[in-house]
């Protein structure tokens, strides 16, 4: 009975060369940010990548790639696609790292803006009228403000700080998925 090889190997007898299966490139055009991402933050999931200002918590890359995972399983379950957009206002939280890396996870999209534009809500307006986000994160203390800007469209909203009643909050979304590693 011939034994199966762990690594196969071929040799041309034309070329008299030997080689093994063939290894796909890191970055080849069929290579995702996602993909590059998902493989970094897996590969170190000890290394700090954030110190929260807001909370002075410390996220390692595994906590990302756990959260991103969970985050991007939850946008999936809304139905979003890489044809869609989710919209992203509000100060840098312990959770904005992970809904970006989750969203590039689901190849979805995000259209984030500058927060400092809180104070000038026909500019949101403006800026968000072209992409016209299906979820829009928001911190809670913006959700009526946001919720006026986006009443054209009128998209679903999860506040990334503060809670607000009847709107999920981020970190209701991060419960352990049973998706999650696969």
């Amino acid at each position: 009975m011939a034994a199966k090889a762990l690594f196969p190997t071929f040799y041309d007898e034309k070329t008299k060369v030997w080689s093994g299966l063939p290894v796909r490139k890191l970055y080849d055009q069929d290579c995702s940010v996602g993909e590059r991402i998902y493989n970094s933050v897996k590969s170190y999931p000890t290394n700090v990548v954030q110190i929260s200002n807001m909370d002075e918590r410390v996220v390692t890359f595994g906590e990302v790639h756990i959260w991103a995972a969970r985050l991007a399983l939850y946008l999936k379950s809304e139905g979003l696609t890489h044809k869609d957009v989710v919209g992203i206002i509000g100060n840098a939280s312990t959770f904005t790292t992970s809904l970006v890396v989750g969203c590039l996870f689901n190849t979805t999209p995000f259209h984030a803006v500058a927060y400092t534009y809180m104070k000038e809500p026909q500019v949101i307006q403006d800026l968000y009228e072209t992409t016209k986000p299906k979820i829009m994160f928001c911190d809670a203390k913006d959700y009526g403000v946001m919720k006026e800007v986006t009443k054209g469209w009128n998209p679903k909203y999860v506040t990334l700080t503060g809670r607000v009643e009847g709107v999920p909050y981020i970190e209701d979304l991060l419960k352990p998925h049973p998706m999650e590693r696969f």
